[in-house]
């Protein structure tokens, strides 16, 4: 779960000069204080659709987020794997989301 802490420690790397350093940063931190990558994944999102009018801001937490599923030079992957869509959908697919894709499944096979 995440916690209102850690959604404050997000929005103070926002204001940082340079958002994408210290996005970056936060993500490697979270990842060492035990944040799964999921659930990291979960947060950066959050924030992306709440950045939307704010291109710059945006930009650094895609950027991020690209390093958080396993996008990107791999030297700089947040975690050692990528991320498995299959879980996101899983965790964060409300009840209806989860009919409409089995439904799209359904009709691809």
């Amino acid at each position: 779960m995440i916690s209102d802490a850690i959604r404050n420690r997000f929005q103070l790397a926002l204001g940082q000069p340079s958002p994408f350093d210290s996005l970056y940063n936060l993500a490697v931190a979270l990842k060492a204080e035990g944040i799964s990558q999921l659930e990291m994944y979960h947060l950066f999102n959050e924030f992306r659709a709440k950045l939307a009018h704010d291109e710059r801001l945006e930009d650094a937490v895609l950027d991020t987020m690209d390093l958080i599923v396993g996008c990107g030079h791999r030297g700089y992957w947040i975690f050692e794997q990528e991320l498995d869509r299959r879980l996101y959908d899983k965790a964060f697919m409300s009840p209806d989301e989860k009919e409409q894709k089995r439904d799209r499944d359904d009709l691809a096979s």
